[in-house]
């Protein structure tokens, strides 16, 4: 649990910004308290561990093995279908051709 209290701080170009930042509840007053702050001195989130690095990493691969598959399973049924599609109008054209000699017209 986090409570707002006005603190200041260094920038990293040495600049000291004043504001209001989040502390854990019973900090004291004038107590140091570790912050992460952006190149122009905003507080940010603290970096993610290294952990949280490897999660994502994996996350990413497993993501990729999934959309790679999924791509070749898309491809594979849209051939299906063209491949399909030609045989079928390759039949009907010999159908056109011969079924006439096979059967009669009343």
């Amino acid at each position: 649990m986090a409570s707002v209290a006005p603190a200041r701080w260094t920038a990293p170009d040495g600049m000291v910004v004043t504001g209001e930042m989040p502390v854990p509840v019973g900090t004291r007053a004038g107590a140091t308290v570790p912050v992460w702050t952006t190149r122009d001195g905003q507080l940010t989130s603290h970096p993610i561990s290294d952990s949280q690095v490897a999660s994502l990493t994996d996350l990413g691969e497993m993501a990729g093995a999934a959309a790679v598959a999924l791509l070749l399973a898309l491809v594979g049924v849209l051939a299906r279908r063209s491949l399909a599609k030609r045989r079928m109008a390759a039949w009907d054209a010999d159908w056109q051709s011969t079924g006439p000699r096979w059967t009669t017209r009343a």
